[in-house]
């Protein structure tokens, strides 16, 4: 049976302070599989952003606290955030600016194509758009919910890195906090083993907080900030909000409040 260990950024800044005692070295997807030094212990430390990028960069302020970089990978397809936006483009610029990587994130589901060639173009062409966005270089490629069609053809991307190539799973161990479960076991207890010297570790800042959430409350506590967020953007952009439009935001999230709570 797993234990339990709270999703929260204190236990988060815990098991990567665990880590750094335990000799384990913060890499990108590329120099882990170049740089070969014996008995060198290494993490992959990766976020797949499906939902927030608010969220993306809390967690990126943890890690840089700690002189800890990872690698961001971001939707150009997302429903829930506009990556060209001025604000999302500021998140993305402090995130960089912190020393941590960004990559794409890419969701085939949003595209019909014929083939996996033009699947291939399909993902440059967002890689590219991305590039001018953030104004760096995108190295690396993780695929949202991939399909066992994506995962079983080992895509080569080259020049950038596919996250799902078979040497990151068949000689890297893999964990990964899907639908806030560790599998098999969490990062803490791998860690402590002391185990495994090369680690790929997947964490969704969506379920991490600064309380320990169930699984359900945390889009709760993600729907009060979208409203929120919301009700803050249609202020700064039209003049004169309506006062009735007011009215309906504060309900609208003292409602879901209310959801959480149980009043």
């Amino acid at each position: 049976m797993i234990k339990a260990y709270p999703f929260t950024y204190t236990n988060y800044i815990h098991v990567l302070q665990n880590a750094l005692q335990k000799r384990y070295k913060f890499v990108s997807f590329r120099e882990m599989v170049e740089n070969q030094k014996i008995y060198e212990k290494k993490i992959i430390l990766r976020h797949d952003i499906d939902i927030s990028l608010e969220k993306a960069h809390r967690m990126a302020k943890l890690e840089a606290y700690l002189n800890i970089k990872s690698i961001y990978f971001i939707m150009v397809s997302s429903e829930f955030y506009n990556v060209s936006s001025p604000s999302s483009k500021d998140i993305l610029t402090e995130i960089v600016a912190m020393g941590h990587e960004i990559g794409l994130h890419f969701d085939n589901t949003a595209y019909k194509y014929q083939d996996l060639d033009e699947m291939r173009s399909l993902i440059f062409r967002e890689a590219a758009l991305l590039e001018s966005i953030v104004n760096t270089d995108i190295t690396a490629v993780s695929f949202h919910r991939p399909s066992r069609e994506i995962l079983e053809q080992n895509l080569n991307l080259n020049p950038m890195v596919n996250a799902y190539n078979h040497v990151f799973f068949n000689e890297i161990k893999y964990i990964s906090d899907s639908r806030k479960t560790w599998i098999e076991k969490s990062i803490d207890e791998v860690i402590n083993e002391d185990q495994y010297s090369k680690i790929q570790l997947l964490i969704h800042p969506i379920w991490w907080g600064e309380e320990e959430t169930t699984f359900h409350d945390s889009f709760i506590h993600f729907t009060r900030d979208y409203k929120r967020n919301m009700f803050h953007k249609f202020s700064r952009n039209i003049r004169d909000f309506p006062e009735e439009l007011k009215s309906f935001f504060y309900e609208a999230i003292e409602s879901s409040g209310r959801e959480k709570y149980g009043d």
